[in-house]
């Protein structure tokens, strides 16, 4: 399952995205070293690795970005770059590390701090309005800043080819104008003057490592904790809690097929699990389903297969998604998940009359995922929805 790590160029900057990500509920782990990020992984829904990279040599940050990359498996994780909003430290040369490892991979960067007036305007920083190598924050004398221009400050210590995208526009269009760009370009520079700016920029496009200050980086917190309701039992009270999950939080809804699933079941779950990713950016809570047989007859096999096509979709979401939570309905569906995961065992964490006990999930697909199951007819129709609330509040 993957997992969420930050590259923090200094460690008071990966401290305030950790705190920043506390505010929105996602548990978050500073390592002070690489070999510490993988103590934290098990316990933690993200991990800030402090590299202290800012001032290193080119030799020093080869070397750095060498053993990060070969004492971890990345396949666990999504990637993110915290850097200086003041656009200080070798920040090219760093983004040229990572895509050395990861050669798809293409940047999306902006550094809004919009407590302290720090805001991105066709793509120069700008300190309360004035250009930052105009404002009184531009003498350090370690990292003297010789540009308010990112795309500048980028390729200057590196080969990366940048485009500006500026904001204002409605989200879909300027997905969609990254998107474009970052078909020609490895760098998308985007403009962030205000609060609806900022949570306008993308965190899930494909091939995508989001770059940036903290207010950049803590947009993690809105993917860094997904529900999965795995929803496999067809009593009416599952499907109510399922509708008012929906129609209340806006949940993502796939219904699965069991018959097209037995036909071909890569191409069609392909195709599922990319309906489902096209919310993932906007959306928090994703409930999958098996849709009601035309002849309202369940067979023993019937239940089994569609546990089964229940168990591998959530498994390819998990797998594309980091997942906080999985909600199960319906005993059958929730042993043959497990089952299916290569789960070994599920630790008890909390029990409460007003929701569902509440395990950990031990090994496996799902490893460290709060796990909670239901019978198909237990709890009244707002039970989804009071889980939500109870574990956010």
């Amino acid at each position: 399952m993957k997992k969420y790590l930050v590259l923090a160029d200094d460690f008071t900057g990966g401290q305030e995205v950790a705190g920043k990500l506390k505010q929105k509920h996602i548990t978050t782990g500073v390592a002070l070293s690489v070999e510490g990020v993988e103590s934290l992984f098990s316990q933690h829904q993200v991990v800030v690795l402090n590299t202290d990279s800012r001032l290193m040599s080119e030799d020093e940050l080869r070397e750095c970005y060498h053993r990060i990359f070969h004492t971890l498996d990345m396949s666990r994780y999504c990637v993110a770059k915290k850097i200086d909003s003041l656009l200080r430290g070798p920040i090219g040369f760093e983004l040229a590390q990572i895509k050395s490892y990861l050669p798809n991979a293409r940047f999306i960067v902006s550094v809004p701090v919009l407590s302290e007036g720090r805001t991105v305007m066709n793509g120069e920083v700008l300190i309360k309005g004035v250009r930052l190598t105009e404002s009184e924050l531009a003498h350090d004398p370690l990292n003297p800043i010789l540009t308010s221009s990112i795309a500048e400050k980028i390729v200057s210590d590196s080969a990366m080819t940048v485009a500006s995208v500026p904001n204002g526009n409605d989200e879909h269009n300027l997905h969609a104008c990254i998107a474009e760009q970052l078909k020609t370009h490895d760098v998308v520079v985007v403009d962030a003057v205000s609060q609806d700016d900022l949570n306008s920029i993308p965190t899930l496009l494909p091939d995508t490592v989001l770059v940036g200050s903290s207010d950049v980086i803590s947009l993690v917190g809105s993917t860094a904790g997904k529900w999965l309701f795995v929803v496999g039992s067809l009593h009416p009270r599952s499907r109510q809690q399922a509708d008012y999950m929906v129609e209340t939080l806006g949940a993502v809804d796939v219904s699965v097929d069991v018959i097209s699933w037995q036909k071909d079941p890569l191409d069609y779950l392909d195709r599922l699990v990319a309906v489902a990713l096209e919310c993932a950016e906007s959306q928090r809570y994703f409930i999958i389903r098996t849709q009601l047989p035309e002849s309202g007859v369940i067979t023993k096999s019937d239940s089994r297969n569609a546990a089964n096509c229940l168990a591998d979709m959530a498994q390819r979401i998990a797998l594309a998604l980091p997942v906080l939570q999985i909600v199960c309905c319906g005993g059958e569906t929730t042993a043959v998940l497990l089952h299916r995961s290569g789960a070994q065992a599920v630790s008890m964490e909390h029990a409460s009359e007003k929701t569902m006990p509440l395990g950990r999930v031990e090994g496996g697909v799902f490893d460290r995922a709060y796990i909670a199951s239901k019978p198909g007819s237990f709890g009244e129709p707002e039970l989804f929805v009071r889980m939500v609330n109870h574990a956010t509040a």
